[in-house]
């Protein structure tokens, strides 16, 4: 939009320019096809000239700015000059007075005509500062930008201010406001083409004003061209380098190639051809070539950008953004957003539907670049909306973490212990959190920690980022390098991960499945220790042969099943989180949950089911049936025990170091009779299900080896749908 405005701003001077030589070429009776038609013409054929300067190169452009600053300087010093000499009795009747009081007094104070009002004056006007941003739109072709932006950029303010105060105080001074070109005495009250805005002189209907109070018209003029010339020149130079700046970003689609640069200045020339057509169709188009109409237009588009340049200023302030560091000594944030209110009330008064039209092209435009730049990972141009992102986070834990915590506000907030060839767990846990709580997709990188590793790690993190954007998955990617082994590093890991109230209280751990094959040696049994050592540092363990199969949505159309067995109260987590599976973005949206618990009898059976049912009130869930199994007690089948025999008996050895010792086995003998049970119940009942949630048994240190705790999760896991044994800490969720 910025591009855009320089643009038609180039239109603007081209046909400010044409009008100077039309009202010449009328001073000697000239014209090519009369009317506005020559302001068209001559317009386009300036335009042309000017593009080709431009084509020429930037360092020639540089150069004519400099020379055409002569003539200017001249015409203003003409200007003042003749404010002060003699006037004759020709400038007179075209309304000159010289300096006046009366003439100052009638001046003095605003009498607009029918239709305008200060705001439709200061459209006509602002065009006239735009130029002062010159040198930030070239900034990339600037040696040293950080310096000549500031100081070139409030030179200029101040040049023009004074310039402009200076010629406004000349003219109102004196020049009287109407004159018909006979009357030297300029009475109001005796001229008739005042009362029905006929007069044809007077600074109210005559354009050459600045020309007669100067020594020479001619130098006016001369100044006119030049000036207009040079802000045409840098209006064409800034548009097509703005647009080669977009679209060296690859933001829009097609626009890309429009940013190539040419020959040692990378001169955008395709974007010169854009620019160049723009300006021609403003010259064009511009209602009866009348520069009146083209600058409210263009003074919405500079004042819209404006606002933004100062709202940004002031958001990166707001922000806190260390990286915000304004060379500028009088900076202040309060300022910027001050200007920045001022644009926008400015551009609603001057015109509020071109102002909403304004707006809404800026709104679709940022919709789009949002939209766009997930999809542009090389795009980065450290927003401060960033910035304000983080802030507001910031502050946000803080005042989480001087909060209580409540049962109500629970959250599942998942670590999962995985990898590249385990992402399916972190799919699976994405279906629990879906989103709405902390999920974090821990790597554990076997290697000493130092700086090549480091390096390893932060490219694995990034390929495990990518892969986590791919899928739509909501969540964040951890890689850790430690040879400590996967217990401890899992232990620091569990206690170090997050911060404040943002830190996981659930851990989700993959099941070893090959631990009871090949051959049983030292590191082997290494390995299932530490496996086994790991389980006490976690809460959820997923079962699973090969690769979870994720059903897919056409499976699922008529509803999938969920077995939840709990044999344990254990705060309600093995309840809560077969429910989360079943709301909608999860793979298992819709399932069906059938519960599951046992007793030791019959006769407690009707009284166990009415206290679940209770329970599950309370909790709030819904399930489709209710089972109380009232044979847990009965013996295992043979089959079951020599099955659970031919499994453990490669272990089996009188020694420590998780060998099953024949004591151990006697002491858990109970314990093994209870899980084998639950294993048959498990077969029996649930084979046909999708998932199986089931309460994971205590690993109690002393008391059960790490063989034997394994034996008994594989008895109660094999030739079974997938399996997710939990197991929560007592406190309620």
């Amino acid at each position: 939009m910025f591009a855009f405005g320089n643009a038609c701003s180039a239109a603007l001077y081209l046909v400010g320019m044409a009008e100077t030589i039309v009202d010449v070429m009328k001073h000697f009776d000239l014209e090519i096809l009369g009317g506005t038609d020559d302001v068209r013409l001559i317009g386009l054929v300036l335009g042309f000239l000017v593009m080709g300067i431009v084509l020429i190169g930037i360092s020639f452009e540089s150069f004519l700015q400099k020379v055409m600053l002569i003539p200017l300087v001249v015409s203003v010093f003409s200007f003042l000059l003749g404010s002060v000499l003699p006037i004759s009795s020709h400038q007179r009747a075209l309304g000159m007075t010289g300096w006046s009081m009366g003439t100052i007094s009638e001046n003095l104070w605003p009498r607009f005509v029918k239709g305008e009002n200060f705001f439709t004056v200061f459209a006509v006007y602002f065009p006239a500062a735009t130029g002062i941003m010159a040198g930030a739109n070239i900034s990339g072709d600037l040696k040293n930008p950080q310096s000549a932006i500031p100081k070139g950029t409030v030179l200029a303010i101040l040049a023009s201010t004074v310039v402009y105060i200076i010629t406004l105080v000349v003219m109102g001074s004196t020049f009287v406001r109407h004159a018909n070109g006979t009357d030297p005495s300029h009475a109001v009250s005796t001229l008739v083409c005042a009362a029905d805005a006929s007069c044809t002189y007077g600074s109210y209907n005559f354009y050459q004003v600045m020309a007669t109070i100067s020594v020479w018209a001619p130098l006016i003029i001369i100044g006119i061209i030049a000036a207009t010339s040079s802000s045409a020149l840098a209006a064409m130079i800034s548009a097509p380098k703005i647009l080669q700046a977009v679209c060296n970003d690859k933001l829009f689609p097609y626009l890309d190639k429009l940013g190539k640069g040419y020959g040692r200045d990378k001169a955008p020339r395709r974007a010169y051809v854009i620019t160049f057509g723009i300006t021609l169709l403003g010259v064009v188009i511009g209602q009866s070539g009348d520069l009146n109409m083209i600058a409210p237009i263009i003074s919405n588009f500079f004042l819209a950008a404006y606002a933004l340049v100062n709202y940004s200023c002031f958001d990166a302030s707001f922000a806190g953004n260390a990286g915000f560091r304004p060379a500028f000594r009088y900076y202040s944030m309060y300022l910027s957003l001050f200007g920045a209110i001022g644009c926008v009330v400015i551009m609603f008064t001057m015109s509020w539907i071109t102002a909403l039209i304004t707006f809404i092209v800026f709104l679709l435009i940022f919709g789009f670049l949002k939209y766009r730049k997930p999809g542009t990972p090389d795009v980065n141009w450290g927003s401060s909306m960033h910035a304000n992102h983080y802030k507001r986070t910031l502050k946000l834990m803080h005042k989480m973490h001087k909060e209580d915590d409540h049962v109500k506000n629970y959250r599942p907030q998942i670590l999962v212990l995985s990898s590249s060839r385990r992402r399916d767990l972190t799919v699976f846990a994405h279906s629990i959190t879906r989103g709405s709580s902390l999920l974090m997709h821990a790597t554990i990188q076997h290697d000493d920690p130092s700086s090549k590793v480091y390096s390893s790690t932060r490219e694995i993190t990034e390929k495990e980022a990518n892969w986590m954007r791919y899928e739509c998955l909501k969540g964040f990617p951890l890689t850790i390098a430690s040879k400590e082994g996967m217990s401890k590093t899992a232990l620091g890991l569990f206690q170090s991960v997050g911060i404040g109230k943002v830190t996981p209280n659930i851990v989700l751990l993959g099941y070893k499945t090959e631990w009871n094959s090949g051959e049983v040696d030292g590191r082997m049994m290494e390995g299932i220790n530490d496996y086994f050592a790991t389980i006490h540092t976690k809460l959820i363990e997923e079962k699973k042969k090969k690769k979870l199969a994720l059903p897919d949505a056409e499976e699922l159309k008529n509803g999938a099943t969920i077995d939840v067995w709990w044999l344990a109260d254990d705060g309600g987590l093995t309840l809560l989180i077969p429910h989360l599976l079943t709301l909608p973005k999860s793979y298992l949206s819709g399932a069906h949950l059938r519960i599951f618990t046992v007793t030791s009898s019959e006769s407690t059976g009707r009284d166990k089911e009415v206290e679940m049912a209770a329970l599950l009130a309370k909790f709030r869930i819904d399930f489709h049936d209710l089972h109380i199994i009232p044979d847990i007690s009965i013996e295992p089948q043979n089959e079951t025990k020599k099955e659970f025999d031919r499994l453990i008996d490669p272990f089996r050895r009188n020694e420590g170091g998780g060998w099953i010792t024949d004591a151990m086995a006697h002491a858990s003998a109970a314990k093994t009779k209870r899980n084998l049970r639950i294993a048959e119940l498990l077969r029996e009942k649930s084979c046909d299900c999708d998932l199986i949630v089931l309460t994971l048994p205590v690993p109690r240190k002393g008391l059960v080896c790490s063989t034997l705790y394994l034996s008994w999760l594989e008895m109660l896991t094999r030739d079974l749908p997938p399996t997710l044994l939990i197991r929560g800490n007592q406190t309620d969720v």
